[in-house]
């Protein structure tokens, strides 16, 4: 592994000695979103922080990351966009899978995949104009959605968090179940589940019944102390479930890497990077 940059990372080896020598190397972002100016466009404050996740994602490839996970609303700035739905669907781009360079926030998450060989998991907001919504009259369906890419710079796999707890904002889509794999990875199966999602049995037990046991977490946890948080509640979850959780918070504080109840988060630095057994 490349030396690591003390000011970006805390590396954290969670490989057990008796283990399969099979591994890979994650990075988990504890990144505070940031707004250009107060009251700056949405676009440009998508933009001022994608220009962050990419240098954030070329050091965590320096440093030897197979994979990095952005949090949750990490792209929104910190004007409380996600308080109200008007003042987040600004913030919301319609996902054309088949042409993704026609959304833009997605078209910049697979450059910065493609450009540093990396799988790149991040939050973003969708929007599906057209749909009914069955809380809303506004004509469109607005998602917590979760993304993940592959070191080609290809869509692995779309996720709509299954329980938003941000009711007044964004909808409840049907129950998804969402595993994908990466070929930069090999023998890991990923499940994705973002946030609030973690407190919920489903689609947890589905995914661990399709034999995901690594999950890429986005979270955004309002709390004082969300490094005692995490790992307390992150780390007991992994010890329970027999699974990796790679959680990368919202804030300056409370990501890490926890595997099957061994885990540490990071007081300092810009994300926490570990080697995780397959």
């Amino acid at each position: 592994m490349p030396p690591l940059h003390s000011a970006f990372a805390a590396l954290l080896l969670l490989a057990s000695p008796l283990a399969c020598t099979a591994s890979y190397v994650a990075a988990t972002v504890q990144y505070k979103s940031s707004t250009p100016s107060p009251g700056s466009a949405a676009a440009s404050v998508i933009e001022h922080n994608l220009v962050k996740y990419s240098a954030l994602t070329a050091a965590a490839k320096e440093d030897g990351a197979d994979i990095v996970v952005f949090p949750e609303w990490g792209l929104f700035g910190t004007d409380g966009a996600v308080a109200k739905r008007a003042s987040v669907e600004p913030f919301c781009e319609e996902l054309d899978l088949a042409s993704p360079s026609n959304s833009s926030t997605l078209a910049s998450l697979i450059s910065m995949a493609a450009k540093n060989s990396i799988v790149v998991v991040a939050n973003i907001c969708e929007k599906v104009p057209g749909a009914a919504s069955p809380r809303f009259k506004d004509g469109q369906l607005l998602y917590n959605t979760e993304v993940a890419i592959s070191a080609a710079g290809e869509v692995l796999a779309v996720f709509h968090k299954n329980h938003p707890a941000e009711v007044l904002t964004f909808d409840k889509p049907p129950t998804e179940v969402v595993t994908f794999t990466a070929p930069t990875i090999p023998g890991v199966t990923f499940g994705l589940i973002v946030c609030f999602d973690l407190l919920w049995d489903s689609p947890q037990d589905q995914l661990l019944e399709l034999g995901a046991t690594h999950f890429p977490y986005s979270v955004a946890i309002n709390t004082l102390k969300p490094n005692e948080l995490s790992k307390l509640y992150f780390e007991n979850w992994s010890r329970r479930k027999g699974a990796v959780l790679l959680a990368s918070n919202l804030g300056d504080t409370g990501s890490g890497v926890f595997q099957e109840g061994r885990g540490a988060t990071s007081a300092t630095g810009e994300y926490v990077l570990a080697t995780v057994d397959v």
